[in-house]
């Protein structure tokens, strides 16, 4: 948990120079994806609240990345219907970013 959250960090600080190589975007959007569907709840909590970080600055950057991002968090929605803390945590985000983008 607290590797994706450095992850995270490091991609928001230096997106400008992460987004200029493709051979380092694709190999963090395979962990972020990994992740997102890892058994362990707390290891999906923290990877979903991180993307959901991304999606909020990358949107706002319209960074090239932001629509990969909310594909995954779409895919990882749809695979986990069961979880009810994951579901409400999916609901609350994505209604702060589509109130944002009003």
């Amino acid at each position: 948990m607290s590797a994706i959250s450095l992850l995270n960090e490091v991609w928001l600080n230096f997106s400008p120079y992460i987004d200029k190589n493709q051979h380092y975007v694709t190999p963090i959007q395979h962990v972020y994806n990994k992740n997102s569907r890892d058994q362990n709840q707390q290891v999906r909590i923290v990877t979903v609240t991180c993307m959901f970080k991304l999606l909020d600055k990358f949107s706002e950057e319209k960074n090239s990345s932001a629509p990969s991002i909310y594909k995954a968090l779409i895919f990882s929605l749809v695979e986990n219907p069961q979880d009810q803390t994951v579901r409400e945590l999916f609901l609350t985000n994505f209604q702060y970013l589509f109130e944002r983008v009003k």
